[in-house]
């Protein structure tokens, strides 16, 4: 098992991206890569990259359409990519295997995508005897509202800490 981590680090080290690609296995009305240009959603990985760069072949499958759901970019980017970085990093430091699970639900249609939509993207995590689930929204307005809403927190929380009290 010890191997298969020390390849994990080193290729992580010297790799290059790949693009996304159709799966031509697909032969039914699916969404294609092109399908995201210009929509306002990120390509969210349901198999992560990083999860699999010590094999070429499986690597390469991760970025197929068949892999991908439209996430709103600062839930991919910034929030589903921390959650699995840590749990790779868990898996890695202890030698353990990490399950994961993704998926999303609630689909509503996107006349703009021209295509279904998941309103939740879901993660479900299993190591050792834990169980998580994590269960996100997958609409723009709610990590819109979300930021501007961290900024006061952040700014109130800051004026409590730091401001010198008055008596």
């Amino acid at each position: 098992m010890a191997d298969i981590f020390e390849t994990i680090i080193e290729y992580s080290a010297t790799f290059k991206r790949l693009t996304f690609k159709n799966d031509e296995r697909i032969r039914c009305n699916f969404t294609s890569v092109k399908s995201f240009r210009k929509t306002g959603f990120d390509k969210g990985h349901l198999a992560p990259d990083a999860s699999f760069d010590f094999n070429q072949e499986i690597l390469k499958s991760t970025y197929l359409n068949s892999n991908i759901l439209p996430e709103v970019p600062y839930l991919n980017r910034y929030i589903i990519s921390k959650v699995e970085r840590k749990f790779r990093e868990y898996a890695i430091k202890n030698k353990t295997d990490v399950l994961v699970i993704t998926g999303g639900y609630n689909f509503k249609y996107n006349s703009k995508l021209n295509f279904h939509v998941p309103q939740r993207i879901f993660k479900i995590i299993i190591y050792k005897k834990i169980r998580l689930i994590y269960d996100f929204p997958n609409t723009k307005e709610y990590w819109d509202n979300w930021k501007k809403l961290r900024k006061i927190l952040l700014l109130m929380l800051d004026i409590i800490l730091f401001q010198p009290k008055r008596f």
